[in-house]
């Protein structure tokens, strides 16, 4: 059930005769993705983001990654 409640939106991309990933109308609407698109990786996976949201989103998470881990960010410019 976990696997289902986490993974059950993905979807299979599919790739154009270039080698383009094409990006369907539903992760487009979902992530707020138009033309531009910030691969993440995950390890053995990746992400897609809207490059803005992932901006804040990166920062956030290393600000209470570090707050967990009793210290400050070693980066420059994490807000």
């Amino acid at each position: 059930m976990v696997s289902t409640a986490l993974f059950g939106d993905s979807e299979t991309l599919k790739i154009d005769s270039e080698g383009r990933i094409m990006i369907s109308e539903n992760i487009r609407a979902v992530t707020g993705i138009t033309n531009t698109v910030t691969f993440v990786g995950m390890r053995f996976k990746f992400r897609l983001w809207e490059p803005e949201r992932f901006a804040a989103y990166r920062a956030e998470a290393s600000k209470r990654t570090f707050a967990a881990l009793g210290g400050s960010s070693r980066r420059s410019g994490v807000e």
